[in-house]
């Protein structure tokens, strides 16, 4: 009976030392996220600081939006896929030298 409760104890301490290297092993996994860090890149930044002026730009486009609706309701909006392509290219040539 002795030998069982010595027995007993022992494993009980094992056990609370594998608890305790977990809470270990726990804590420095947490320790170590906490030093992740990110980087945004400029052309990211810039990306960001467009978007933001484009959701912020006043709405003095509204009548020449208005009459493209109009333009495209009756039928009259024939845009040049070339040209569109062109300023495409351009605009996106400019953006990112």
């Amino acid at each position: 009976m002795q030998i069982k409760n010595l027995l007993d104890k022992i494993d009980n301490y094992r056990q609370e030392e594998i608890k305790e290297k977990q809470k270990k092993e726990t804590l420095q996994k947490l320790k170590s996220q906490k030093n992740d860090t990110i980087s945004i890149s400029p052309k990211a930044k810039l990306f960001a600081t467009i978007l933001k002026e484009a959701k912020n730009a006043p709405e003095v486009r509204i009548a020449k939006i208005e009459k493209l609706k109009e333009q495209i309701h009756t039928g009259q909006y024939h845009p040049d896929p070339q040209k569109i392509a062109q300023k495409i290219l351009e605009e996106d040539h400019q953006l990112w030298d």
